[in-house]
């Protein structure tokens, strides 16, 4: 289920994936540029952005809370958040829909 494939943006600090409510391409990004969504491209211009709302580490399922444990331990500190934001949910800026971001990971990758 989790192929090493799906977990690459945890590396790249961003996923691509579509809405489920209203399907824009949104870009979910974590890291030097901020924990958020945006329907455009936040590197070459100024999208709308909407806050990504991180899980809570203590409440992940038990295959994430394993991940983050393994990163945290390992001084992955970047990754561990990642593992945050790829496990919480984010809203869609264009229409306001919230969702689970590795659901729509699952769906895309």
């Amino acid at each position: 289920m989790w192929s090493t494939g799906r977990l690459e943006g945890l590396f790249t600090q961003e996923y691509e994936v579509d809405c489920p409510a209203c399907s824009s391409t949104l870009f979910v990004a974590f890291g030097e540029y901020g924990d958020f969504a945006s329907a455009g491209d936040y590197v070459t211009s100024d999208p709308v952005k909407a806050a990504l709302l991180p899980a809570d580490p203590t409440a992940l399922d038990p295959l994430p809370a394993r991940l983050h444990r393994m990163a945290t331990q390992a001084g992955q500190e970047k990754v561990a958040h990642g593992l945050t934001c790829l496990f919480g949910r984010a809203t869609c800026p264009d229409c306001e829909e919230v969702f689970a971001v590795s659901d729509q990971v699952l769906e895309r990758y």
